[in-house]
């Protein structure tokens, strides 16, 4: 019984380990027309972002890129948007990523933005994002599937 314990402690603890070492802030935010930000592509249209910020960073190795799934969800759960990643992401130890986003336009000028932009649009304010990082790259090569 003793080697059933152990065997099942082996297994599930890699993955909880890895599993709380790297954490996601997330929000959508309905975006106005005609903003203009320095640094940044600048929007002419209405536009829904979603902000995604990771960290802090709980390795003690610098992470270079993220794979992830998310799903953006109403206030009743009900599902409005899901997508995957890969971000090429630079953070190092025990810090925090700069704020990164996806946006979808109220016009169709890349395809099917439009679709996602006037599901998300009325209820951007109370919107959820749940996210699953399913792969971490680091500085020194090694790759962790989560």
């Amino acid at each position: 019984m003793k080697k059933s314990i152990y065997i099942i402690v082996l297994i599930i603890f890699p993955a909880l380990l890895f599993s709380q070492k790297l954490t996601c802030t997330t929000s959508v935010v309905n975006m106005p027309s005609t903003i203009s930000i320095p640094g940044e592509n600048n929007h002419f249209y209405p536009h829904i972002r979603a902000y995604f910020t990771f960290g802090p960073n709980k390795y003690n190795k610098t992470i270079t890129g993220i794979e992830f799934n998310y799903t953006i969800e109403d206030a009743f759960g009900d599902q409005l948007h899901s997508g995957s990643q890969k971000w090429g992401i630079t953070i190092y130890p025990n810090k925090k990523s700069g704020s990164r986003y996806l946006s979808w336009d109220s016009i169709d000028y890349l395809g099917g933005d439009e679709k996602i932009y006037n599901k998300i649009y009325n209820v951007a304010s109370t919107a959820h994002i749940s996210i699953n990082i399913t792969r971490i790259a680091f500085k020194d090569g090694s790759v962790i599937y989560l």
